[in-house]
């Protein structure tokens, strides 16, 4: 059994843009960061009552601009 032989190709060009770079990386932090608050922040309701609302708004709000 032996294997194809190996393709060598050229490497596509870089982005132009710094956005094309860092977008999907924004992205993918939202998505991680939100699955894992909708487990956390009821947690820590229960937990210590209202004292940490403030994580849960400066949470929020970051996510918003990002």
């Amino acid at each position: 059994m032996s294997l194809a032989p190996l393709v060598v190709r050229d490497l596509p060009d870089p982005p132009r843009s710094l956005w094309r770079i860092v977008g999907p990386g924004i992205v993918a932090a939202g998505v991680g960061l939100s699955s894992g608050e909708f487990i956390l922040w009821p947690y820590i309701a229960s937990q210590a009552g209202l004292v940490f609302l403030w994580g849960a708004v400066l949470g929020v709000v970051t996510q918003f601009f990002l």
